[in-house]
């Protein structure tokens, strides 16, 4: 057979699916029902006003019938695998009332079409379980249920066109001579070529239609072995139980299909040997988990990222960095309106990028030769410890205010001869007021730095400020250098070595513990936004509401790594305090329609 490959896959798949490993996940998500519930009701969310426009336009079903259905207050799963030669999806939902589910799919569908019987579901009954049949459903996944679980599963393997083509012969076009044939042939090879390939593609699709026939078969047969016996509800130990919705990726697996894409690019295929191998990848990071917490007041996100123990040592020295406390002296006395401070080992890193990268590229490669040459130029011309001093590892960034300055720009127009000449003009114009802070204990380079900038006629000197000399439309900036410590901004009044204000401690005390901590202060941004901004749009109007309810964002990382894993969070914080923040979105969904 011309495709024989694709046949045996599916025979291969007709009997190998009993051979899905049940804990070999690639990614799991929980929704983790019996958390959730304990904050906020499900039929407080479902029965929410903003859901009546789809009551009134659905014909099959309402939103309240959800939680008469679906048990949301139990767990719902949604797991599968992409890199293995089966790969598939499958969510798993807790049921409250499978009869008033099949109420629901046999529920007649109001189109307004001739082909509305084509879109009616048919239900099979089996001994155990019911299974809706996948040839009426009209889609690819295999949907069934017993009295407490609904399973939705499909197996995702695809019959590409580009593979199809890549396994099947060559056509070859037979040539004759005049002697042979004396009759002149009006059809050109190219005539013939593009019948060929209409008929390669009509193939495809023949073969395409039967392979996916075959897979929706094949689904059916594994969810019919998962209620046969008895379902027993997906578990991942990998899942932590008491985030609202929680989310594990293998990442080894996750980089594999990645690799697989550009692998199949012919004109990458020659560079594969240098490109990371997702094994290695597997051997120092064992998983992302991404957990989300709803609250009355803060909804928050959390990543965290588990390494091998060679790599969480790496990881922990380079965020564990101790802190020149001189920067304290440029922090702001007021609050900003945002801020990010991050501080990273930079000495450490530099360091760690040799091995590192050997892990990454190392092992089999065949670029290991090669990377071991390059590593070998870089760390004998690169002194590590000197290179660091150039950026010790402390940047701290604040955006103090948004005010009206007048500012001064050049342009160039054409006079009445068509003549190009520059023209100076100033302005009113509101631009953000910022400062950046970092540390630089390079004995000699910042200072030829300014110097140079002096001498070409880019800096002017003003006191202990060097200002560029070109307009800038945010504003004069200005350079200042305190021994280490590196200012750059366009607002220099807020330097007066106030490290004693409240705001400055509280910062402090923060990165004592965390290598990054970063906030915005979203109700005040639209306030000064509001004082600063004649003409409002409807859409500013909106984003100013959504601002009255979600006051600020925060994120940090801590600097400690606990049990070889590292953790950045971000909180978006509400000013209702009595209500569940997802109620709180559908209300500030509804307002913004």
């Amino acid at each position: 057979m011309k495709h024989s490959f694709y046949w045996l896959f599916l025979l291969f798949s007709t009997f190998s699916f009993a051979q899905i490993k049940t804990d070999n996940y690639d990614f799991f998500v929980q929704y983790n029902g019996s958390q959730l519930s304990k904050k906020v009701s499900i039929a407080a969310i479902l029965n929410h006003s903003v859901f009546k426009d789809f009551d009134k336009k659905s014909k099959t079903f309402a939103v309240n019938e959800l939680d008469a259905i679906l048990n949301l207050n139990e767990n719902i799963t949604f797991f599968g695998n992409f890199t293995d030669s089966l790969s598939y999806t499958h969510i798993t939902i807790p049921l409250k009332n499978s009869q008033l589910l099949k109420e629901v799919l046999l529920r007649k569908k109001e189109f307004n079409d001739s082909i509305t019987k084509n879109k009616e579901s048919e239900i099979i009954e089996f001994e155990n379980f019911s299974m809706i049949k996948s040839d009426t459903l009209g889609k690819k996944q295999t949907v069934a249920w017993n009295k407490d679980y609904m399973v939705v599963f499909e197996f995702t393997n695809k019959l590409n066109y580009t593979d199809y083509i890549s396994n099947s012969k060559t056509p070859t076009f037979p040539t004759t001579t005049e002697e042979e044939n004396p009759v002149i042939v009006e059809d050109t090879a190219e005539d013939v070529a593009f019948e060929e390939k209409d008929k390669s593609h009509d193939s495809y699709l023949a073969e395409k239609a039967s392979f996916e026939k075959q897979q929706t078969e094949n689904q059916e047969v594994y969810v019919k072995s998962l209620f046969d016996k008895g379902f027993v509800a997906p578990y991942s130990d990998k899942i932590n139980p008491k985030a609202d919705i929680a989310t594990w990726i293998n990442y080894s697996s996750l980089l594999d299909s990645t690799t697989k894409l550009y692998g199949a690019l012919n004109t990458l295929s020659y560079l594969n040997g240098y490109f990371p191998k997702a094994n290695t990848f597997g051997d120092f990071i064992k998983g992302i988990n991404f957990n989300v917490y709803f609250d009355n007041d803060n909804v928050r996100l959390e990543e965290t990222i588990e390494y091998n123990a060679e790599m969480a040592e790496t990881v922990q020295k380079i965020t564990n960095r101790k802190i020149n406390k001189r920067i304290y002296s440029y922090f702001p006395a007021q609050k900003p309106l945002a801020y990010l401070s991050s501080h990273l080992n930079t000495k450490e890193l530099l360091t760690s990028i040799p091995s590192f990268t050997n892990q990454i590229f190392g092992g089999k490669s065949e670029f290991k030769e090669d990377l071991t040459l390059i590593m070998d130029l870089i760390t004998t011309i690169v002194d590590e410890e000197a290179t660091a001093t150039l950026f010790d590892g402390d940047f701290s960034l604040f955006l103090h205010d948004i005010a009206k300055k007048q500012v001064t720009t050049k342009s160039f127009e054409y006079d009445e001869n068509y003549e190009r000449k520059e023209v100076e003009k100033t302005i009113n114009k509101s631009i953000p007021l910022f400062s950046m802070v970092f540390t630089s204990t390079h004995p000699t380079f910042s200072d030829k730095l300014i110097n140079l900038g002096i001498r070409k006629g880019f800096l002017r000197a003003e006191g202990d400020l060097y200002y560029f000399k070109n307009t800038s439309e945010f504003g004069e900036i200005f350079i200042l250098k305190d021994k280490d410590v590196i200012v750059i901004g366009n607002v220099s009044d807020n330097f007066k070595a106030k490290s004693n204000a409240d705001f400055v401690k509280g910062l402090q005390r923060n990165l004592n513990k965390n290598s990054l901590t970063a906030a915005v202060n979203f109700e005040e941004l639209a306030r000064v936004y509001q004082e600063e901004s004649k003409n409002q749009s409807v859409t500013d109007a909106k984003y100013l509401q959504l601002s009255q309810r979600f006051n600020s964002m925060e994120m940090q990382s801590p600097k400690k790594l606990k049990k070889n894993v590292f953790r950045f969070d971000m909180k978006l914080n509400s000013v209702q305090k009595d209500k569940n923040i997802i109620l709180q979105f559908l209300d500030a969904f509804e307002e913004m329609k």
